[in-house]
């Protein structure tokens, strides 16, 4: 399977129009001011009237409520909610308002909005940042993305990924239980498909904002490392001993090549900057229920553990192996 001209061209089109810097969200520190008062007010709920969007940085109101319901004054609570984030855009909505106990069962709030603010920020390629935009332009451009997004060819692509990289794990199984030269080259083999893919569709998933670009960066530099040089001193290698058994623990850059293949091959996590995502195989795993148990809450926990594992391991590999994922998690829970 090799992508045609017209694909090849039309992704990388895509990913190159959508690809900018990553706008990191985050709660600010709220003040005295701020939490001495009896309500929020539109200082509060206009966040974006204060930002600095120069270091590609977004504060946002954090979830705060009154841990009381005062007789008299009563209660507030704020909230910040992403609705969006993809590509160059990004959409925040900040509530706030009070918050009572629900007169039919008092054990339980309800959050009453007095005020909601819903603001679009988009990146600038000309001026290289990001800045707020108007509604009405925001929601143009987010038309455009979304138009973008039906592309057939974006959904082939990740199709077929998909399909290669299932072939390519399964020629891995094959020749670590054969360890044969023939088992051996035809994983490499299903290896020389997947490298169009492998260097194209991370960098399209972290232009829509699935990677972070450290994420990006951190697999080019694997896959330029793959195919630059351990991929051909192991077909040099298997070459050279056609016909026999070709055990990877037997040779220094067979290991390294087998190092190189796993992150790619086996499902599991990237730890980055103290953050986790899903590997290309666990990226598309995660949303295919294939484990009934898993909620958002067990994904949440496996997410965890793998920081976990990322750290106590001696950070000597970004790439955590779901399989140790889940062994710790049958552990703990």
């Amino acid at each position: 399977m090799s992508p045609n001209k017209e694909l090849r061209q039309e992704i990388e089109h895509l990913k190159n129009k959508y690809m900018c810097p990553d706008l990191y969200i985050a709660p600010y520190d709220m003040s005295d001011s701020q939490l001495q008062k009896r309500r929020f007010d539109g200082k509060d709920l206009h966040f974006e009237r204060f930002q600095d969007l120069t270091n590609n940085e977004l504060l946002v109101p954090p979830f705060y409520e009154d841990i009381m319901d005062l007789p008299t004054v009563g209660s507030k609570f704020i909230r910040s909610t992403t609705n969006f984030y993809k590509g160059d855009l990004v959409q925040v909505t900040v509530e706030m308002g009070h918050w009572r106990l629900k007169y039919h069962d008092i054990r339980h709030k309800e959050y009453v909005t007095d005020a909601k603010n819903t603001v679009g920020f988009a990146y600038w390629s000309e001026q290289k940042r990001w800045a707020l935009l108007n509604p009405k332009d925001w929601e143009k451009r987010k038309e455009e993305l979304e138009q973008d997004l039906e592309n057939p060819l974006l959904r082939q692509v990740e199709l077929e990924f998909y399909y290669l990289l299932e072939e390519a794990a399964e020629a891995r199984k094959t020749y670590v239980i054969q360890l044969t030269t023939a088992s051996f080259l035809s994983l490499i083999a299903k290896l020389e498909e997947l490298k169009w893919y492998l260097q194209t569709v991370p960098g399209l998933w972290a232009a829509f904002k699935l990677y972070s670009l450290p994420v990006h960066d951190l697999l080019l530099n694997r896959v330029k490392d793959l195919y630059n040089n351990a991929l051909p001193k192991a077909l040099k290698l298997a070459e050279e001993h056609e016909g026999e058994v070709l055990n990877w623990k037997d040779y220094e850059l067979l290991e390294e090549f087998e190092e190189l293949i796993k992150p790619f091959l086996l499902e599991g996590y990237e730890v980055v900057e103290d953050r986790v995502y899903p590997n290309v195989r666990r990226m598309y795993t995660e949303r295919q229920q294939v484990d009934s148990y898993a909620s958002v809450e067990t994904l949440k926990q496996y997410k965890e553990i793998a920081s976990d594992l990322f750290y106590n391991s001696g950070e000597t590999s970004s790439f955590v192996w779901f399989n140790e994922v889940k062994s710790e998690y049958s552990n703990l829970y």
